[in-house]
């Protein structure tokens, strides 16, 4: 996956906010998606969605398997994603990461990381009793030097989406260039807008 995307960090924001708008159409949720955004003091990109959350196995089957994103993402132009690679994309920008999933009343939390075969791996860390609004939650820890590059992300790649995410812990400068109207201009590159069948869609995706 390192060498999958080559944009890594707009991949990472791209991947996981695309599944947690996926996971809110699929559940009928009109509610903003959520993205904590990573500082200098605070690194850590955060990206929650209020889906359905995953069971055990559908964890399983999205963080250790390919092709796992379900049928219904394959069967209907509603949703963004399809393969299930998305889901592994924070392996692009880091060995380790967490996933949480808020489902039927429990929370279960993972760590995906790689071995010392650079396999990709998950191991369920923790479930308790939970009354948190149901979904998931991508917990990615991010490098020193990326900290700017997924600020910049941020800003460019929600400028189609109808309801944007919400941000938390973002500073003036990103709110002022995320909240104007397309086109922003604090990222190069040209974005073209259409999913794989060529329908309009609210993810940007960059061209090259």
């Amino acid at each position: 996956l390192r060498e999958m995307y080559s944009d890594p960090v707009m991949a990472v924001v791209r991947e996981y906010s695309a599944n947690a708008l996926d996971a809110h159409t699929l559940a009928g949720c009109s509610d903003p998606i959520e993205i904590t955004v990573p500082t200098r003091s605070e690194p850590v990109l955060k990206i929650r969605d209020f889906g359905n959350g995953l069971s055990d196995d559908e964890v399983k089957r999205l963080l250790l398997g390919y092709g796992a994103s379900g049928d219904h993402k394959r069967e209907s132009n509603q949703y963004v994603g399809g393969f299930g690679i998305g889901a592994k994309s924070a392996f692009a920008v880091t060995d380790q990461f967490t996933f949480v999933s808020h489902h039927e009343g429990k929370c279960a939390t993972w760590h995906a990381y790689r071995d010392q075969d650079d396999d990709c791996k998950a191991t369920k860390l923790s479930e308790n009793p939970s009354d948190s609004p149901s979904g998931v939650a991508v917990i990615i820890p991010i490098a020193s030097d990326q900290v700017f590059a997924v600020q910049q992300a941020i800003a460019a790649a929600f400028r189609f989406y109808d309801v944007k995410p919400k941000l938390i812990n973002a500073g003036p400068d990103l709110l002022s260039v995320y909240n104007k109207p397309f086109p922003a201009t604090s990222f190069s590159g040209t974005l073209s807008v259409s999913d794989k069948d060529g329908n309009v869609s609210q993810v940007a995706w960059k061209i090259l």
